[in-house]
């Protein structure tokens, strides 16, 4: 009864929280209010956009067709919004809106596995909730318009599926075709779903084959599916932020570079408590946790080798590693609790047990904190997101520049998202993203003193430059 109580706080003070979060992120301009997403997400909106409109899925609705996005169910489920008869400047505040009923979703399946993987132990399945539900990075990226929202309640939800069906000894294909759905909405959802066939081909005695080529289908329909899409429409086997981000740079760079950012969060988040889920290897009770480790393992190296996001100068856990953090708090909570259950039976003597759960939750409300560390001021909501004072001068510009020019006009910019979706114009990218001939070109060289660990450039750009504003012709 206890344990449902606590649940209920917590969704409830979790909606709030994220109710406040989403209208932090919103824009005022000349008395009107303005609901914006992180730039990127703004590229994918504009995309959404046009092919409501029935331009198909281009950013420019006339030129060269090129797909500058790697989320596209997520673009069209964007889409969806734009056919409601609502104003352009409130549309992305719906999108925000799902994201928020998503993470709550999560919460919930949260829950159901915490309580599986720790045998009904209510302080696990509890605390599992709570560092996920205010966890700064899961929601940043979530209530920012990103498919993290969906993508960690789409893989959270197949682990559920597929333990409850290990436990019952009836695997179907129902959770990986989950997790063959989630590389719809961006292609390294392919991750956890090798990682749970590996698990499923380890921990299976016979017909270990049959099972891998059999369980594999969805991945292959999915994948296969969309590399066609992509090639008659665009032209092209992968998305154009893969030929930007990923071809022409040195590998070792890369990994170098990867590896580096991985390490500096682990620091800042404080590694001891990082290194604690590991106790659950000792247990042998614990088996199907430890799949959750093998998923997290398995995004951690991904992250290494793609050389970390684009945002890692934020120090706040990427996109990558996020989707499934709370599988991770969900492994961390059970060895917090095996500790804590340990320590009870040494300590206590005779008849009168000591009482350690006020220590238990003080531990837990402070690894949320250091969890949360590197962004403290956002976290308690008193600063607003690292981006608003950006986004709102470029939506000013843009704003600005749809008055002073005409419709024919093409503008050169560097942030490639906002101004495209709000003002009706012709763009070039800059940066590459939605541009053919930037992505594919050869990777320009650094100075050696910016080789080892470049900033910001690997997951950005084939140049590095600083540029402050649109440049206009016509």
């Amino acid at each position: 009864m206890k344990s449902n109580s606590f649940f209920i706080f917590i969704i409830i003070f979790f909606m709030l929280y994220g109710s406040i979060m989403i209208f932090q992120t919103s824009l005022e301009i000349d008395g009107q209010r303005y609901f914006v997403l992180e730039d990127d997400q703004m590229i994918s909106m504009t995309y959404a956009k046009n092919f409501a409109n029935g331009n198909g899925l281009v950013w420019n609705k006339t030129g060269e067709k090129v797909e500058g996005y790697s989320n596209p169910l997520w673009v069209m489920y964007m889409s969806l919004f734009h056919f409601l008869p609502v104003s352009q400047s409130h549309i992305c505040l719906y999108i925000q809106i799902s994201g928020l009923l998503l993470l709550l979703a999560n919460l919930f399946v949260v829950r159901k596995l915490a309580q599986l993987v720790s045998y009904n132990s209510g302080p696990v399945s509890i605390s599992s909730v709570f560092l996920t539900a205010f966890y700064y990075p899961l929601n940043y990226w979530s209530l920012h318009g990103f498919e993290v929202s969906t993508l960690t309640l789409l893989i959270t939800l197949s682990v559920l599926m597929f333990i409850k069906a290990k436990k019952s000894h009836s695997i179907t294909l129902k959770s990986f075709t989950l997790l063959g759905l989630g590389t719809l909405l961006r292609l390294d959802a392919a991750i956890p779903y090798i990682m749970t066939l590996l698990y499923l081909y380890v921990s299976t005695k016979k017909n270990r084959v049959k099972y891998l080529c059999y369980y594999s289908i969805p991945l292959l329909f999915f994948l296969a599916g969309q590399t066609l899409f992509r090639y008659f429409y665009y032209g092209e086997v992968l998305p154009n932020p893969y030929y930007l981000k990923m071809t022409g740079y040195p590998l070792i760079l890369r990994l170098s570079r990867g590896l580096y950012v991985f390490l500096n969060f682990v620091k800042e988040s404080n590694s001891i408590l990082l290194l604690l889920p590991l106790i659950v290897l000792l247990k042998k009770n614990n088996k199907h946790s430890k799949l959750l480790l093998l998923i997290l393992a398995g995004q951690i190296s991904y992250s290494i080798y793609v050389g970390g996001d684009a945002w890692e100068w934020y120090e706040i856990c990427n996109r990558f590693i996020v989707i499934v953090i709370p599988l991770f708090f969900i492994v961390f909570s059970l060895s917090v609790h095996e500790i804590s259950t340990f320590i009870k039976q040494v300590i206590s003597t005779g008849s009168k047990p000591i009482n350690i759960n006020k220590y238990y939750i003080s531990f837990l409300i402070l690894s949320l904190f250091s969890f949360n560390s590197m962004v403290l001021a956002e976290w308690f909501l008193l600063k607003p997101p690292f981006e608003k004072i950006e986004q709102t001068a470029q939506l000013e510009l843009g704003l600005y520049i749809e008055k002073i020019t005409s419709p024919e006009a093409r503008i050169a910019v560097v942030w490639a998202g906002t101004m495209p979706y709000f003002v009706g114009r012709n763009y070039i990218d800059i940066l590459g993203k939605n541009d053919k001939i930037i992505a594919h070109e050869k990777m320009k060289t650094f100075e050696p003193s910016q080789l080892l660990f470049p900033h910001n450039n690997i997951s950005g750009s084939k140049y590095t430059f600083f540029y402050p504003g649109p440049v206009i012709s016509g």
